[in-house]
Formats: structure tokens, C-alpha cells, sequence
């Protein structure tokens, strides 16, 4: 009689981005099955969140690129805060922004000459790390879109900056 051969089984899982227009949308963690047990369970989706909330950090020389994106954003039912435009008369802002950032399911920084050069801008980004730190995961997504990239702080420079492009929209091409 031939000896049987147990299965082994093994898992593993995989994390997905999904972007829309090199813009990040999304997020899930597939887990993946090999094995006996495979056939009963088979792949599942353990983990998939939409950005709901999206925190703008950028120049405020670049806003009308990033009022572009909020628009593209907002089609797919998502809010890119903009301060400018969300933050409400009265309050005091700057508690208000870290508040946002704390409570945003993304951080969204628009890297580009200006921003490197805001204070504003690192203010935020430094806090995001904080709460990249606290919260774990890849909370800050910087995109850029200027070419050479201007160099991030060293303390970005460990994270994966995306170029986005903007050749489908004449306007906002002649507005960077």
C-alpha cells in the first residue's frame, strides 16, 4: 500500500493599491491559500478600504492643481481636504489641520518646488510621519510632477514618491 502524502497547506497575502489616474484610491490585503484547505476557503479579501478621506498637503502656488484633483477625487465619491476651501471661518487652524491629518485615511503630499520650500508644508509632513509611526502602514503618499523631482527632506527620503502627469488636461498642464 502506497504511503499517502499529507498537503501541506500555506498562506500567504498580498497588498493591492488601486489608483484612479496615478492617484491612489484604495487599498486591500488579499489573502492567498495553497494547499488541502485551499479548495474550501479559497483566495479572500481579509482587508479593502477606500480613502474616503484624503489629506491635501501642498503649496499654496500649486492650488490649482490640486482644486483639479479634489474634482477627480470627488467623482469617485472621495474628499481631498483643501484648507483653503474646507476649513471652517473661525476656527483656529492650525489644531484644525493636525486634527484633519489624524483623522485622515490619507496623507497626500504634492511634492514640488514650492512645497519643498513651505514651512507649512513640512509642519504637516512631520506630523503625518507621527501618525504614520503611531498607525503604522504607508499613510503618506507623496506625488510629484516636476521633472527633475525636487529632493525630499531627508526624512522622506526613504518613501517612494509617484510622478503624476497631467497630459490629458491642457488647462492644468499650463497652470503648473
Amino acid at each position: 500500500m502506497p504511503k499517502s502524502k499529507t498537503a501541506k497547506h500555506v498562506a500567504t497575502s498580498l497588498d493591492i493599491d488601486v489608483y484612479v489616474d496615478e492617484l491612489p484610491v484604495a487599498t486591500m490585503r488579499v489573502s492567498i491559500n495553497f494547499g488541502a484547505e485551499s479548495q474550501r476557503r479559497g483566495p479572500i479579501s481579509d482587508n479593502a478600504a477606500w480613502f474616503e478621506e484624503i489629506f491635501a498637503s501642498y503649496a499654496r502656488e500649486d492650488i490649482k492643481l490640486v482644486e483639479h484633483l479634489k474634482k477627480r477625487y470627488a467623482a469617485l465619491g472621495l474628499n481631498l481636504f483643501i484648507d483653503v476651501e474646507d476649513l471652517q471661518v473661525g476656527v483656529k487652524w492650525r489644531p484644525e489641520l493636525f486634527r484633519q491629518i489624524d483623522s485622515s485615511d490619507l496623507f497626500q503630499l504634492f511634492w514640488s518646488s514650492n512645497s519643498k520650500a513651505s514651512k507649512n508644508v513640512e509642519v504637516e509632513w512631520r506630523h503625518a510621519l507621527q501618525v504614520q509611526r503611531y498607525n503604522g502602514g504607508r499613510f503618506i503618499r507623496p506625488v510629484y510632477w516636476e521633472q527633475p523631482m525636487p529632493t525630499p527632506p531627508s526624512e522622506l527620503a526613504d518613501l517612494n514618491f509617484r510622478p503624476i502627469r497631467f497630459w490629458e488636461d491642457p488647462e492644468v498642464k499650463s497652470k503648473k
